[in-house]
């Protein structure tokens, strides 16, 4: 008897495995991946990339196709839109930013998923509707909700022509805001989106009043990805006057050394290197001239880097 039952619960047990392991497979090799790739039905495309946590398989798979309100509504009426299955909300709002739409019932939807922390893709969802969501962000972005204004924030940065006119609000919220992370949302925005020269005193002004190491360098990152010249022309200002710390300015630093950890220096990788290759004034190639001259090895290293990548107004690179 005992034989008998050891040959079936042997068997038994090698199947249970198996139906366990084929269950945990979307989330461990990237089934869901595939899935997405052979759906059609909007709703089951939706599924298998929120099975898996694929963004990348949904955005290739959207990308695809020219889907519109039709989608979106069976979206709605499935209740993907607003599910207690955060997966299934997060995939299903990001979906709307592929879709050609042409209601705007299904921006207030997205704009209320804002204060959701597990809804970061959201803003993005506002791409479809460009300049036409910018009447609803000038009102989300005085909530009382500090997470619905650092998402309001990122949500400028896919407006059209009206991303210019968010310039005076991104200001203030990086000036005043009493949230440092809705702060960081506007200075990204106001430097890798909108760009405008504008802004640079006043981040300049910032970083010197700063005390929090890490705050000022977070500020310093995105002036650095500005690659406008003034951008490295304050930056270089920044190191000549000493009003940042500087740790390995190379593009190449690996980890800091023991005497500069002492000193409480941070990695490069919170001052980069300006991401610019353009033509640069004489004022800021006299001004990295001097810094080659320093003493400090690193802010010679950091100048000549800059010299190296960057263009002169003859468009011949510096001696």
């Amino acid at each position: 008897m005992k034989i008998k039952f050891i040959q079936f619960i042997i068997p038994a047990l090698l199947l249970l495995v198996i139906a366990l392991v084929l269950l945990a497979l979307p989330e461990y090799i990237g089934v869901g991946r595939w899935a997405v790739a052979y759906h059609y039905d909007v709703r089951t495309v939706v599924r298998a990339a929120a099975r898996g946590w694929r963004y990348d398989a949904l955005d290739e798979r959207l990308a695809k196709e020219e889907w519109g309100d039709a989608e979106a509504e069976k979206l709605l009426e499935a209740g993907y839109l607003t599910s207690s299955d955060k997966r299934i909300k997060a995939f299903a709002i990001f979906s709307l930013g592929f879709f050609e739409l042409d209601s705007e019932k299904y921006i207030p939807i997205i704009i209320d998923s804002f204060s959701d922390k597990d809804m970061i893709s959201s803003p993005a969802a506002l791409r479809s509707y460009g300049d036409r969501a910018y009447p609803y962000l000038e009102k989300s972005i005085k909530s009382t909700d500090p997470l619905v204004r650092e998402n309001t924030c990122y949500a400028f940065a896919y407006m059209d022509e009206r991303k210019k006119d968010a310039y005076p609000l991104l200001r203030e919220i990086f000036l005043a805001d009493s949230n440092k992370h809705v702060r960081f949302a506007a200075v990204n925005v106001l430097c890798r989106r909108i760009k405008d020269p504008a802004i640079i005193p006043d981040i300049l002004s910032v970083i010197r009043k700063e005390t929090d190491r890490h705050t000022k360098f977070v500020y310093v990152s995105y002036l650095a990805s500005m690659r406008l010249p003034e951008a490295v022309d304050a930056y270089a200002e920044l190191i000549i006057n000493k009003d940042i710390d500087y740790g390995r300015v190379s593009i190449f630093a690996g980890k800091l050394t023991p005497e500069e950890e002492e000193k409480g220096l941070v990695p490069a990788t919170h001052i980069p290197l300006p991401e610019y290759n353009g033509k640069l004034n004489e004022e800021t190639i006299q001004k990295l001239r001097v810094m080659q001259n320093s003493e400090e090895k690193l802010v010679f290293k950091w100048a000549t880097e800059v010299l190296a990548q960057c263009k002169t107004n003859n468009t011949k690179r510096p001696d």
